[in-house]
């Protein structure tokens, strides 16, 4: 099974639904949620279990309908904070990507106080202990350095990751290259860590990203 990122996804009833966001439990490298989005409709996220989802070689499909895609939880919270500050989520739950929406104002005095110390972060809601990853999180060698982001990932059968699909690395053309999982030595919220040098990186086999998908740049 291929999760490409920014994929279209058919619901029961024909209706177009974007993924977003891949959760996965890091220790066992396995997929256990994706975030998708409806193209068509209302922006809101929900977090659908990957065991909805049914793609093949000629199709990407998830059991659910227009309708009854608001039965699952959203995943998008706000929170209005101080710097320093992280927002908590409830017992079970995690925070995973996170985007700043608002930033401190800053008066035309800067000898009063017009220093707003708060803003709004924008957080998604997943489940304890897994992490979540999006189409343009970063790819890092084993120095450290960015090489690429994330385009997708390979799954097997019970849905365990078994390559990591990197896009866009300027070190290598800016083409789609596949890293066996066993070559990823961390998992984190919004970032991949590699085991590979970027000359080992630079080596490995490019991927065709299926028609099917309906890709969007």
């Amino acid at each position: 099974m291929e999760l490409t990122l920014n994929s279209t996804i058919i619901g029961s009833d024909g209706c177009e639904f974007g993924l977003d966001d891949v959760v996965i439990d890091p220790l066992t490298r396995t997929v256990t949620h994706v975030v998708l989005t409806h193209r068509h409709g209302l922006h809101t996220q929900r977090l659908v279990p990957v065991d909805d989802l049914d793609i093949g070689t000629d199709h990407a499909r998830v059991s659910c309908s227009e309708a009854s895609f608001g039965d699952y939880p959203m995943v998008q919270e706000w929170d209005y904070v101080r710097f320093g500050e992280f927002p908590v989520a409830q017992p079970g739950w995690a925070t995973g990507i996170e985007q700043v929406y608002g930033v401190a104002y800053y008066g035309a005095d800067f000898a009063h106080d017009w220093y707003d110390d708060q803003y709004t972060l924008g957080w998604h809601r997943i489940p304890a202990g897994e992490v979540e990853i999006r189409r343009r999180s970063t790819v890092r060698a084993s120095d450290g350095r960015e090489v690429g982001t994330v385009d997708g990932f390979v799954c097997d059968d019970t849905h365990h990751v078994t390559h990591l699909v990197l896009e866009h690395g300027r070190f290598f053309g800016h083409r789609d290259i596949t890293i066996p999982i066993g070559q990823v030595d961390r998992l984190e919220n919004d970032e991949v860590h590699l085991a590979l040098s970027e000359g080992e990186i630079r080596k490995l086999p490019s991927v065709v990203v299926r028609p099917w998908s309906h890709k969007r740049r």
